[in-house]
């Protein structure tokens, strides 16, 4: 291993200079202790301690935590899996609907095979959420092993689905609209999902994502991972549409009838994480670009928040970083997955000055098990609290981590080739980016701003700090010109200095030569 500066500007050459700036390529225990086991968790009642934004943007002397020991940022590789979806008016009757459907498990089938592959190439991990139609044909066809298989080769197997409901006749499982999604119909959902990939796995899930969209729908699936125990669940998409337009990066409990709300006691734990890799444009309720640069800066934020508090000896948490594919939609995708991963391998090799390991590639149900082991050994502390319905009320809330500047700062910004490594033996880290011109919509009612329009690249940024345990100032003008604007990583606060004598300091900053770029 080697110190996170000199991985930034040796080890991660390859994976940061895959991009370029001129292409599209666009979530045991309380005080009273916990076990895991069958579905999910059970938990002691807890309190809730301080808030995290109050504890994360705390000043900067060291807590305590001793050098290296800080826990690392747990990359989730998730695969989302769908109905097959036919086209309408196909009758499940008929020979074409068999074929058609044969056709499309052994298409999903290839993909969960080359995605299990490909990350164990790279010493990665898969956490598969199955769907029940798929679970199911495998189980038919004899060929189940392909999924029983997967836990004992480091993966997880939990369950995602859409309004698909098993009709028990040809097969055929029947979409159903948002407006026919009664609780009854709910609930058997559930049931014919998760009893499906159960019965292929040959063991008791912890995680299920069932889709919602309405506040009514969610309460019913809140109720749902009550009665199935479910340990583990998607959540804080909301965040998202926040102008932050950044997933939580910690595990919580969130608190049954909010979005993003922290409830100690509440028995699922929520993952927060982005959407399908590779996306020049979000689907769907999603709210971000989801190309490999635009990831590279989500994951390097995340990396800048993460470092500011491993550097301080703050008090610990669990980070994760989640990003997500689909086997219907992953064939697509190979090669930004494979460069992806190259990326972010190279971080599972880093250290910190302190000698911290920066990241390693875990399941989602590892993630779990770090933050109830984390819960056990720091009874009443916060993981991540934002009220999201307070916010969507126009309530101004504070940001839920330290490093405020450095998101804004780099909203929509990515990643446009490797570190620069001229100040590499002074400790400087700089990251070269460039934001991309995008056109959002006025808030939906839940908040979500629309992408309309995504552009080009309009503005030079870079992110940079210092491992050099002290201030250190650089001459910046060959790349920024006379004067550089430097936004102050936590208060975002903006000052034009002479780019010739720039100074980094250790908390990270956001540079451009204009004040439009940040």
């Amino acid at each position: 291993m080697r110190a996170l500066s000199i991985a930034c500007s040796l080890v991660l050459v390859a994976a940061c200079g895959s991009s370029t700036g001129g292409g599209e390529s666009g979530a045991a225990g309380s005080t009273g202790g916990t076990e895991t086991s069958g579905h999910g968790t059970s938990t002691g009642s807890g309190t809730s301690g301080e808030s995290t934004s109050s504890a994360s943007g705390s000043s900067g002397t060291d807590t305590g935590t001793p050098p290296g020991t800080y826990p690392p940022i747990h990359i989730v590789f998730n695969a989302h899996g769908h109905n097959y979806a036919f086209p309408p008016g196909t009758d499940p009757a008929s020979p074409e609907f068999a074929m058609l459907k044969a056709q499309r498990y052994q298409a999903h089938r290839a993909e969960v095979i080359w995605l299990r592959d490909t990350t164990e190439s790279f010493g990665a991990k898969m956490s598969f959420q199955l769907n029940g139609e798929y679970a199911r044909d495998a189980r038919i066809a004899g060929d189940a092993e392909h999924v029983a298989e997967l836990p004992g080769r480091g993966h997880s197997v939990g369950t995602h689905f859409h309004r698909y409901v098993f009709t028990g006749m040809d097969e055929y499982w029947r979409p159903y609209t948002q407006q026919e999604a009664t609780a009854e119909l709910q609930s058997q959902t559930w049931a014919d999902h998760i009893g499906e990939v159960e019965a292929a796995l040959g063991a008791e899930i912890l995680r299920v994502d069932g889709a919602t969209a309405s506040q009514e729908q969610l309460d019913i699936a809140d109720t749902l991972l009550v009665d199935y125990g479910v340990g583990l669940a998607a959540g804080g998409e909301a965040l998202t549409y926040t102008d932050w337009a950044i997933p939580p990066w910690n595990p919580f409990r969130r608190a049954f009838g909010t979005r993003t709300s922290e409830d100690p006691a509440a028995p699922v734990v929520a993952l927060g994480g982005y959407s399908q890799i590779g996306l020049p444009m979000p689907m769907g309720l999603h709210a971000m670009l989801t190309t490999v640069p635009q990831l590279e800066r989500h994951f390097l934020m995340l990396l800048a928040e993460w470092r500011e508090h491993e550097r301080r000896g703050d008090p610990p948490k669990i980070w994760h970083f989640a990003f997500m594919t689909h086997p219907d939609q992953n064939a697509a995708y190979h090669d930004e997955v494979v460069e992806f991963l190259e990326f972010l391998s190279a971080y599972t090799e880093a250290e910190t000055p302190r000698g911290t390991p920066v990241a390693r590639f875990a399941t989602d149900e590892e993630v779990l098990e770090a933050f109830l082991d984390w819960e056990a050994e720091h009874p009443g502390a916060s993981s991540f609290d934002f009220d999201y319905e307070a916010h969507l009320a126009g309530q101004t809330q504070p940001f839920p981590y330290a490093l405020e500047g450095v998101v804004s700062g780099l909203k929509d910004c990515e990643v446009v080739g490797a570190p620069i490594t001229t100040w590499e033996d002074q400790g400087v880290v700089v990251f070269p980016m460039a934001r991309r011109e995008v056109l959002r919509g006025p808030p939906n009612e839940y908040g979500q701003r629309e992408i309309l329009s995504v552009g080009d690249l309009v503005a030079d940024v870079y992110l940079a700090w210092s491992d050099a345990g002290a201030p250190v100032t650089i001459d910046l003008s060959d790349r920024i010109g006379a004067t550089a604007y430097v936004k102050d990583g936590r208060t975002g606060e903006v000052t034009m200095v002479a780019a010739t004598a720039v100074e980094i300091p250790e908390t990270p900053v956001v540079l451009s030569d204009t004040s439009d770029g940040l």
